[in-house]
């Protein structure tokens, strides 16, 4: 959750600097997902390491074999399962988290999704779980390790044969399913998280805008009832004077703003006015005895206003 106090920067597409931590993280996390699949799958073939010197009966030893290659291959199976659902939540989190760190609230999410996709490509990743889980790869680890502890009987390699085809058609239905299931549930997990951003990026300006208006009328709390082109211009400097300072300005300073800073919508310059300190739109000029009376008449001298 965000830190209270701290500062988002919103966005609707992604910094390249943060778009780049984030893909090497989640290369990063391929790596380990890698390496975690190396590490369950000799966990798996070390189940069939049946005892050959066990005292059981040859029938016994060799149906406990085929018990020991059955369970070696679930294994793989549910690993693989787990491996469809935990990695889409594993780039879902290194995106999130990686963008809380770098301060940043995405308003549109279609760039997350590209790379939620580019990860945990359905099809992409179906292949590679189903390419963990070959059975055919698999049973010729079970009959070279049949072949190795003395088990020769072609009607039990067959039937364990089968049932790894078996197990291997409910496990890719099951993939499959899992994958689809949680990416689209990802893609809504985005959508939210873009909602819930957007919604409070527009309750942040919503409150920006009612305080703006606030502090705009402390600033000049006697409008004119008829608003001629010098006293919206004025106005304008005003506004800008706040978003830069937060505060009203004085009157020399506004007088400043009013000289220096280019207002949309008007073409202010400067220049002199019989003879004194002015500044002209077009034709008509405005000097600065001109302006301090207007000042004074829109303000009554509270120009000294200040908010923390």
């Amino acid at each position: 959750m965000p830190n209270q106090g701290q500062t988002y920067e919103t966005v609707e597409t992604i910094p390249n600097e943060v778009r780049e931590l984030i893909v090497r993280k989640l290369r990063h996390h391929q790596h380990i997902q890698e390496k975690k699949w190396v590490s369950r799958a000799h966990t798996a073939y070390a189940m069939m390491s049946v005892n050959a010197s066990t005292t059981l009966p040859p029938e016994q030893f060799s149906r406990a074999f085929a018990q020991a290659a059955l369970e070696a291959y679930q294994e793989l199976t549910s690993h693989a399962e787990n491996m469809a659902g935990e990695w889409p939540e594993t780039v879902w989190e290194v995106m999130r988290s990686t963008l809380e760190f770098s301060n940043i609230q995405l308003t549109n999410g279609n760039e997350i999704k590209e790379i939620l996709a580019d990860f945990t490509d359905v099809k992409s990743d179906y292949q590679s779980l189903v390419s963990h889980i070959d059975p055919e790869r698999f049973k010729k680890i079970v009959d070279r390790q049949a072949g190795r502890i003395g088990i020769i009987e072609k009607g039990l390699i067959s039937e364990i044969h089968s049932m790894i085809d078996l197990k291997s058609k409910e496990a890719r239905c099951g993939l499959l399913n899992r994958s689809k299931l949680k990416q689209e549930e990802f893609n809504i997990f985005i959508d939210e998280y873009v909602l819930k951003h957007r919604a409070s990026n527009q309750e942040n300006k919503d409150k920006t805008d009612v305080y703006n208006k606030k502090m705009h009328f402390e600033c000049l709390p006697y409008p004119p009832k008829i608003k001629d082109d010098w006293f919206l211009a004025i106005s304008d400097a005003v506004a800008v004077f706040l978003k830069n300072y937060n505060r009203c300005p004085t009157e020399a300073e506004l007088w400043r703003t009013l000289k220096k800073t280019p207002l949309l919508s008007y073409e202010i310059e400067s220049g002199t006015h019989h003879g004194e300190d002015a500044v002209f739109m077009g034709d008509k000029g405005l000097g600065k005895r001109s302006f301090s009376s207007r000042w004074k008449r829109y303000t009554e001298n509270k120009y000294t206003i200040t908010h923390n």
